[in-house]
């Protein structure tokens, strides 16, 4: 989805992170190589020029919470397969807008957060091209979208204590 966004449809002035479910060489090589704007892995970034580069890959790990803080708008990936919806919540705490695949039916927080009108759910390309170019042209509904996502994070903090207390491990 994304690959494809970007090889047809990338303004020049948006930049992208993407960090991929696999970090094998061979594999980050070849979505390189299949990018038709300049792209740096982050493996690279103190050989190359990064801020010239429109899509940064992150080819390693432990760092994608993190790099949800500097995002404008997440697609966080797994749903449009079989391997499962990614985490939604990493990116929520930031106040993003998140685009998800239509495969999430096991994740009660995805819904919440579609309902909220924070969320948008795909189902394929033409869909996703429709809803990141509304959300990179439209401030007001890329900041509103983030914010919905943010107010379910700040409304659901506390779960695991009512949970612990639920199965009586925890007491105040």
């Amino acid at each position: 989805m994304l690959i494809n966004y970007i090889n047809s449809e990338t303004p020049e002035n948006i930049k992208f992170i993407v960090a991929p479910h696999n970090i094998k060489t061979n594999q980050i090589h070849r979505l390189k190589e299949n990018l038709n704007i300049k792209t740096v892995l982050y493996s690279e970034k103190d050989t190359q020029d990064v801020v010239n580069a429109q899509v940064f890959i992150i080819d390693t790990i432990g760092l994608l919470s993190k790099i949800y803080s500097y995002a404008d708008i997440a697609y966080v990936g797994g749903a449009m397969g079989s391997t499962g919806l990614h985490n939604t919540l990493e990116a929520a705490v930031f106040g993003v807008p998140i685009i998800i695949g239509h495969k999430h039916s096991e994740f009660p927080e995805a819904q919440a957060m579609i309902d909220l009108s924070g969320m948008f759910e795909i189902s394929n390309q033409q869909e996703f091209n429709s809803i990141l170019n509304l959300l990179i042209t439209d401030k007001q509904k890329r900041k509103a979208s983030g914010k919905y996502n943010l107010d379910y994070i700040n409304q659901n903090k506390g779960a695991v204590k009512h949970i612990l207390k639920y199965l009586n491990l925890y007491t105040d």
